[in-house]
């Protein structure tokens, strides 16, 4: 959204104190875990890293009645710890209206979200670093093209390939 912000989420990379104490979700060994997993995925500083957290409450303040509200909210995890805990920084992925709270059917509201995280995940965006211009660039847009447009095959005016992919589903 801004220069500013996309700059901070670069921090876990950039300027993150690796020292052995656990200060920040990054610093954890299930993060560690899952960096090792997916290499390919932990080596773009780019690249979004989501916890989601749900609790309910009681929106009328009426104990005696039994509706509750479970918000859903999405922390990102790539901003250090003084932002990514303000509410400014939460996305409300959606809310979970019931009688009472959502308890082990959770699942079942979550399932959408996990879905659509799933098609992000499987999005299978080029990546390459400009070392001139010190910044990523997302390659590989071609493929959203008809199958014979003629950008497809201009090697010379992009990256230097043939754009053979389909667009994704």
């Amino acid at each position: 959204m801004s220069s500013k912000t996309a700059e901070s989420m670069r921090w876990r990379h950039d300027q993150r104190i690796d020292d052995g104490l656990l200060r920040h979700p990054t610093d954890s060994l299930a993060w560690k875990s899952f960096d090792s997993k997916f290499p390919r995925f932990a080596s773009n500083p780019r690249n979004v890293r989501l916890g989601h957290e749900y609790d309910g409450f009681n929106p009328f303040k009426i104990m005696s009645t039994p509706y509750c509200t479970w918000p859903v909210v999405l922390i990102s995890y790539n901003l250090p710890l003084r932002i990514c805990m303000k509410q400014s920084s939460f996305i409300l992925s959606m809310i979970i209206p019931r009688e009472k709270g959502p308890r082990n059917v959770v699942d079942i509201y979550m399932q959408p979200l996990i879905e659509e995280l799933k098609q992000l995940w499987v999005a299978q965006t080029c990546s390459k670093w400009l070392y001139n211009g010190k910044k990523f660039s997302y390659m590989g847009h071609h493929q959203w093209l008809n199958g014979n447009h003629r950008f497809r095959f201009q090697r010379t005016l992009f990256d230097g390939t043939e754009e053979l992919r389909e667009a994704p589903e």
